[in-house]
């Protein structure tokens, strides 16, 4: 009798996995940041010639708790151009070291690459490297 339960549990949680795995709000919780109105994902790279300041972006709350209204953010983050990139394809985000000290570099976040030109995200993609 166990052995049956067991296997009729099994693809029960087979199932449950996947939809956990496939959901949208996985993706929604990606590190992000939210500036002029657009949601911009943190890329693995960075950039160490932050240029002109464009504004400042806040950091994007994910709300995957199934609640309708999510958290805001306060934390915010000076947003540089990135050299060579439309503001509106990626931006280059400077943080604070702990002291509140401006750091030397950023980090790169660039919006959905499906919302890009194929070189534009191309290029992005290689700073990376």
């Amino acid at each position: 009798m166990i052995i049956v339960r067991s296997l009729a549990l099994g693809p029960l949680l087979v199932g449950l996995l996947t939809a956990c795995a496939s959901s949208d709000s996985s993706a929604s919780c990606a590190p992000a940041v939210d500036f002029g109105n657009r949601l911009y994902l943190e890329q693995s790279a960075t950039s160490d010639d932050p240029g002109p300041l464009l504004g400042t972006a806040t950091d994007h709350i994910c709300n995957d708790t199934g609640r309708e209204e999510a958290p805001s953010s306060t934390t915010k983050f000076d947003a540089h151009e990135l050299a060579g990139v439309d503001p509106q394809y990626a931006i280059l985000v400077v943080h604070e070291d702990a002291s509140g000290a401006k750091e030397s570099s950023g980090t790169v976040f660039a919006v959905p690459e499906e919302e890009m030109p194929a070189e534009v995200w191309a290029d992005i993609q290689a700073l990376a490297k």
